[in-house]
């Protein structure tokens, strides 16, 4: 293949990446509902399993 399909085809497949990026990024850091948004639910569930595993390891 030539080298000037080769640059097209490239630049098509960076296009694509920012796109789903840029998409992924606004379903985790935008609220839907008014609540939380899915990033900070998911910092949330963080917290709060290492807290309980830190607990968990204190006892032993």
């Amino acid at each position: 293949m030539p080298s000037k399909f080769r640059s097209k085809i490239g630049g098509q497949g960076l296009m694509e990446y920012m796109l789903i990026t840029v998409a992924v990024a606004l379903v985790l850091f935008l609220p839907f509902d008014g609540g939380p948004s899915p990033s900070e639910q998911l910092a949330f569930a963080f917290r709060n399993f290492f807290r309980g595993f830190s607990f968990f390891v204190s006892v032993l």
